[in-house]
């Protein structure tokens, strides 16, 4: 029989070993260990020894949690504004498509997740009283064509406005 290698003191990823805890049903030794976030479990010595137990769970639950866990943005107007920007122009259910998505307008690839997007607008000059605008109203969504503009700004920016041309021409207003 070989001789059981002793694990107590010995640490594998988040767990040390504290005491032997005697052998399970099968006759595998199993060691009592300690996790960096507090637990105890016992854990068979094969186990610890080939990696496959890294900690008592808390590790995959850290690793479940920061996967799904977002910006926390998902309910402010700023969030609203990206989402419907999106919505737009590449979603052919939405009611203002025929005027973005369907003439070719898309949203630039950097702002395709909203962190991005956040960042370029808190940057820009983003406040409650403005609106995203397009400077170029064929062009698409994306830093160099973007602009934060009041509710009057856009209207004059629409492709509905009729811009008038005052220069004076021998006195006369043409």
């Amino acid at each position: 029989m070989p001789q059981r290698l002793n694990l107590m003191g010995m640490r594998f990823s988040r767990l040390l070993v504290l005491a032997c805890a005697g052998p399970d049903e099968r006759g595998a030794v199993r060691w009592k260990c300690r996790c960096d976030c507090g637990a105890t479990k016992i854990i068979r010595g094969a186990d610890l020894k080939r990696g496959f137990v890294k900690s008592c769970g808390c590790w995959n639950s850290e690793r479940t949690a920061n996967k799904n866990r977002s910006h926390g943005n998902s309910h402010t107007r700023l969030y609203r504004i990206w989402q419907a920007m999106r919505d737009r122009t590449s979603n052919s259910r939405a009611s203002n498509y025929k005027y973005y998505g369907a003439r070719g307008i898309k949203v630039c690839a950097d702002w395709s997740t909203y962190e991005p997007f956040e960042k370029w607008a808190l940057s820009n000059g983003y406040a409650k009283n403005l609106s995203i605008d397009r400077i170029d109203n064929d062009g698409n969504y994306e830093p160099l064509n973007c602009r934060w503009a009041t509710q009057k700004q856009q209207v004059r920016n629409s492709r509905k406005c009729k811009c008038i041309d005052t220069h004076k021409q021998n006195g006369a207003i043409l």
